[in-house]
């Protein structure tokens, strides 16, 4: 019975941690004329984790390839993409039910 309330009270748990949410804030320049865009690159990004950093990456290229930019490596792209993470770990100590 002991091991049903630590498995129930551990499932409750986790469903309250899955339910928080993730805060995302962007900043630009709402007067930019961004039809004149036609390649991109990332600015170099030296921290965070490097999975993750290809996740965003890629993810945000699928995004502006599909507007119509491509991404250029060499030479100098039209737009610089820069971009922040921060991650907190909730982490819980114990359990008392």
């Amino acid at each position: 019975m002991k091991a049903l309330q630590n498995l129930l009270g551990l499932l409750l748990a986790t469903a309250l941690i899955s339910c928080s949410s993730v805060a995302v804030k962007s900043d630009f320049d709402p007067t930019a004329n961004f039809a004149q865009y036609k390649t991109f690159d990332f600015m170099p990004h030296r921290s965070g984790n490097p999975l993750n950093n290809k996740r965003i990456e890629a993810a945000i290229g699928q995004q502006l390839v599909a507007k119509g930019l491509q991404k250029q490596t060499a030479g100098r792209p039209d737009l610089l993409v820069a971009y922040h993470t921060n991650v907190s770990d909730l982490s819980m100590a114990s359990l008392q039910i």
